[in-house]
């Protein structure tokens, strides 16, 4: 029964791809657990195991990175994370049968077999001290650091994985693809937040690119009435309201007509083209653009009706939070659609 139940543990210890956590405890995936039934699954076939882990590996990398381009993990972080850990390392004298000495997780199938035990602390007192040694993944110390020996001081690595390429150097967002990237470091507060504004709305664009009319209307998600085109339309009208209305206070009144539906930008769009739509964002976006620069950051404005009074740096910054969350939605619409992701 003990058998089942850690067999039943390890197998719940999957990864949730594109994410790469695990299921059951939500860590990066191969978190302690997953690792140490890789070991047990893979005991005495170390290339085997590598192998699968460098598949794994490259899988994460490019789901990883289609996620988050440019502020995903480094090649190196990556490396350690799905190889590192599962790799060879030299430290003193081998021992008898071993051609070499390991450290870290893998050291316990090694430690297993000459104490035996399966080095995960199935039988004996064995397993108390092993998995209470600080560098025991199930230990509150840091993985990696290697068993303790009888001295009870950690054993430390003396030479880097045997088996280790040179680390690439890490990935640098492209400042031609990325304005973000390409402010200078004391760029002033102005200049970051149209950057930011701009980058969003130029995102939206290309979050719709090359898709048809009929794509375009879609509502690809069963439980969501969202279409790309109805986000546009809806941006469209977030774009005049605060920045025609608001801050300019000359409200030239909604953009569609909401008479009989207030969500009609999102559901009225039967009849809706992508030349159009975007066609009638552009304009607005053009609006604010001209009415943003006539003023400085603390320009005050008010809604009309209810009197709330918003500076511009207010409106900047709510405009990209507003964006950057539709962007979320088109992200799942967009990969619905037609299975492409990225920015």
């Amino acid at each position: 029964m003990a058998g089942q139940r850690r067999a039943v543990v390890t197998a719940a210890h999957l990864p949730l791809r594109p994410l790469w956590l695990c299921r059951a405890c939500a860590a990066p995936w191969p978190c302690a657990p997953a690792r140490l039934g890789l070991l047990r699954e893979y005991a005495g076939e170390r290339v085997a195991l590598l192998v699968y882990l460098g598949g794994m590996l490259h899988d994460a990398a490019g789901e990883l990175h289609r996620l988050n381009p440019h502020d995903g993990p480094a090649p190196d972080q990556l490396y350690a994370r799905f190889l590192g850990w599962a790799t060879v390392r030299r430290s003193g004298p081998a021992p008898p049968g071993c051609p070499m000495r390991e450290t870290g997780t893998r050291a316990l199938i090694y430690e297993g077999q000459r104490d035996g035990t399966d080095g995960l602390g199935t039988k004996r007192d064995a397993r108390r001290h092993r998995h209470d040694a600080p560098g025991h993944p199930v230990s509150g110390g840091r993985p990696g650091r290697g068993p303790t020996e009888a001295s009870g001081q950690p054993t430390t690595p003396t030479q880097a994985p045997v088996d280790a390429p040179p680390a690439p150097a890490p990935r640098q967002p492209d400042p031609a693809v990325d304005s973000r990237f390409a402010l200078p470091p004391a760029a002033d507060e102005r200049s970051t937040l149209d950057t930011f504004l701009d980058f969003q709305r130029d995102a939206l664009v290309r979050k719709c690119a090359g898709l048809t009319d009929e794509q375009l209307r879609l509502r690809p998600v069963p439980s969501s009435g969202l279409s790309l085109i109805g986000l546009i339309r809806h941006l469209a009208t977030v774009e005049r309201w605060y920045f025609q209305a608001v801050i300019a206070e000359a409200f030239p009144g909604d953009l569609y007509d909401l008479t009989d539906d207030p969500d009609a930008p999102f559901t009225d769009i039967a009849a809706a083209t992508g030349a159009e739509t975007f066609a009638a964002w552009r304009a607005e976006v053009a609006v604010s653009q001209r009415i943003a620069a006539e003023r400085p950051l603390d320009a005050i404005g008010r809604s009309p009706g209810t009197g709330n009074a918003r500076s511009l740096r207010w409106v900047l910054t709510h405009m990209i939070d507003e964006y950057a969350r539709h962007l979320g939605h088109a992200d799942i619409l967009r990969e619905a659609i037609d299975g492409r992701t990225g920015e």
